[in-house]
């Protein structure tokens, strides 16, 4: 079977796999020009775990994870109320957990998929048409791809979904908070960092979570602020 998908992330790239194990012919469409390597570092675990272990990853998934030392919550002038050992909260997962980078995750599978699959990266669908025997994806420099199934991995905001069904409702709904993300690349700010996820709760910031976590060279920060009237405000630095 001749398979399309559109997205090129997670999604897309795990659907490859399987697809491709099993001998189908799969083309990736990716509107970036390569896969992405930003994104948030994520705790894995669950079904997401499951499906890496069926899939025979699990070895490839321990070279990229990172390991935290803790979990600690402060009070709301910054002293710590507690501390919960990481480790003793992967116990409680039977160590079926992992912490890596997003797009660590996204690069393990692309290696994986790269020399059964077609990339086609920098480009988009812009019609999708279906006669009584295949789907013609029109791409956006003006190829047109014929297959047997299109598989729309492409986001919230979906291009597959848009040109395949009625407009739909905006897909972002405003939660009462935002998150910032950054990579950290100085080796020397780094020495200053610690493996620590903390969270903070105080009566302006009703959730605030800091995390600095390195993989090699790099720490990430994720930082979510809301106050009491799901409006935000301005973040305060912390230093220690």
């Amino acid at each position: 079977m001749d398979v399309c998908i559109v997205g090129g992330g997670i999604a897309g790239l795990t659907l490859a796999y399987c697809l491709s194990e099993r001998g189908d012919q799969v083309t990736i469409v990716e509107k970036s020009p390569s896969i992405r390597t930003e994104g948030y570092m994520i705790d894995f675990f669950g079904a997401g775990y499951d499906v890496a272990e069926k899939l025979g990853m699990l070895d490839d998934l321990s070279h990229i994870h990172y390991p935290i030392d803790s979990l600690s919550f402060l009070k709301g002038n910054g002293s710590e109320k507690y501390r919960i050992s990481y480790q003793s909260l992967r116990e409680l997962l039977n160590q079926k957990h992992f912490n890596f980078m997003r797009g660590d995750l996204e690069t393990v599978l692309y290696e994986k998929v790269r020399e059964q699959v077609t990339f086609r990266f920098g480009v988009s669908p812009e019609r999708i048409e279906q006669d009584a025997e295949k789907a013609h994806v029109i791409l956006s420099d003006g190829i047109k791809l014929t297959c047997d199934l299109v598989v729309g991995a492409d986001g919230m905001r979906s291009k597959v979904r848009s040109l395949s069904f009625k407009k739909e409702k905006e897909p972002i709904r405003y939660m009462g908070y935002y998150t910032a993300a950054y990579i950290v690349e100085d080796p020397a700010f780094l020495e200053k960092l610690i493996r620590i996820f903390i969270r903070i709760r105080n009566r302006i910031a009703r959730f605030l979570s800091t995390r600095f976590e390195a993989i090699k060279w790099r720490r990430f920060s994720y930082i979510a602020i809301q106050n009491n009237r799901g409006m935000c405000k301005r973040k305060k630095h912390w230093s220690n």
